[in-house]
Order: structure tokens, then C-alpha cells, then sequence
């Protein structure tokens, strides 16, 4: 999954239906729910059903003046 954070609830909801049981389902997605503060894994459990153990994020660098303010 690859949409911005402030879709990704919308468009995993059209998604998860379509998703085979055994499919992994990888969030690549910067940042937090707005609203919630939920990561998007937090996401995918709250809108489906999918095996947990299959569930994953992949992540790259950070932006350093973000780190040092501490945002999420």
C-alpha cells in the first residue's frame, strides 16, 4: 500500500475484500492517521480481518530536522 496517510483507511477498506488470505500486505506510507494517530498497520487491523503475521512496513530514511523535533 502506497497512498498517502490521510487516504490509506479509505482506500485499504476497498481493498481488503479483494485481497487473497494468504497475500502479504506491505505499508510503505510516511507518518500517522490524522485523528486517530494510528500507524497504518494499526489501520489494516482495524479494517480487516487479515492475518497479523503478514502484515509489515517497509521504511526508508528519515528527514533529520523531523527526527529532532520529534514528530511521528
Amino acid at each position: 500500500m502506497a497512498v498517502p496517510a490521510q487516504h490509506f483507511r479509505t482506500v485499504f477498506r476497498r481493498v481488503a475484500p479483494l485481497l487473497p488470505d494468504a497475500a502479504a500486505v506491505i505499508s510503505v506510507v510516511k507518518g500517522i492517521e490524522q485523528g486517530s494517530l494510528l500507524r497504518m498497520t494499526e489501520v489494516i487491523a482495524e479494517e480487516s480481518d487479515h492475518d497479523p503475521e503478514l502484515v509489515g512496513v517497509l521504511s526508508g530514511p528519515n528527514i533529520a530536522p523531523e527526527v529532532a523535533e520529534g514528530q511521528p
